[in-house]
């Protein structure tokens, strides 16, 4: 079994990536999530997808054709690359438990009102790190395919551009969806008004609060990268090439 080439670059904003993703994990606690403004959560769920984006396209290109017989779940790298997707699907995961209100027999996020608060975040995380697995799972073998197939066209461009596109993209989509989201009333996801609502009402700081993890993110790897490659030329790119151009260059010898 091979793993695919993330370089150190690419690492740090998996590791910033997986951070951000666990924020908002965390801010799914109902205590957390009633401290912080409406406005905040819009903007936790849209950085979602521009960070989705960009994972996507450096897994895309450090997979390649994809022509091991193993799995995506064994082949990816352990440490920041897995922790980044399961915790975002974790995520993903916990907004639609809270807002279809379903429970998983007596495992449900949401602890007893009358627990010390220490229990209850203790009963939360727990459930959250025993979802992040099957939510691994579930984001290589759906969640990655998916965002693969967004992120082709970018194949076409410099690494950098494209990452400066999943970005501004990203967070421009997410935004969009979530300001026309139709009132949803008492119907499921009735959570998705309020915030629609919010990134009306502020549209500055819902842009802001979303592009600000995955800007930050893409920076500090790139920033990474172009500071080794100075001091190592031969060192690899923040997306190392894939089997494709490989035998492109094959083509050209």
């Amino acid at each position: 079994m091979s793993e695919p080439v993330v370089d150190r670059g690419a690492t740090i904003f998996f590791a910033f990536a997986a951070l951000l993703h666990l924020a908002g994990v965390v801010s799914r606690f109902d205590r957390i999530y009633a401290e912080l403004p409406e406005v905040v959560h819009a903007g936790l769920l849209a950085s979602q997808l521009p960070l989705l984006l960009v994972e996507g396209y450096v897994l895309d290109r450090a997979l390649g054709s994809g022509k091991d017989s193993f799995p995506v779940w064994m082949r990816l790298p352990r440490g920041p690359v897995r922790w980044a997707l399961a915790l975002a699907t974790t995520y993903i995961g916990l907004f639609a438990l809270a807002n279809l209100q379903i429970e998983i027999g007596v495992f449900d996020p949401t602890p007893p009102e009358a627990w010390p608060e220490g229990q209850r975040l203790a009963w939360f995380l727990g459930f959250a790190v025993v979802a992040s697995f099957p939510a691994y799972l579930l984001a290589t073998s759906s969640v990655l395919p998916a965002l693969r197939v967004l992120v082709w066209p970018l194949r076409r461009v410099t690494p950098i551009l494209a990452i400066l596109l999943a970005i501004a993209g990203g967070a421009g989509l997410a935004l969009a969806l979530l300001a026309l989201a139709p009132n949803a009333g008492d119907a499921p996801f009735r959570e998705l008004t309020a915030l629609a609502a919010a990134v009306r009402e502020h549209p500055l700081t819902a842009i802001v609060t979303t592009l600000a993890g995955p800007a930050a993110s893409g920076a500090v790897g790139l920033a990474r990268e172009r500071f080794a490659g100075r001091k190592a030329p031969k060192e690899a790119p923040l997306v190392a090439p894939s089997d494709d151009d490989d035998d492109d260059d094959d083509d050209d010898a």
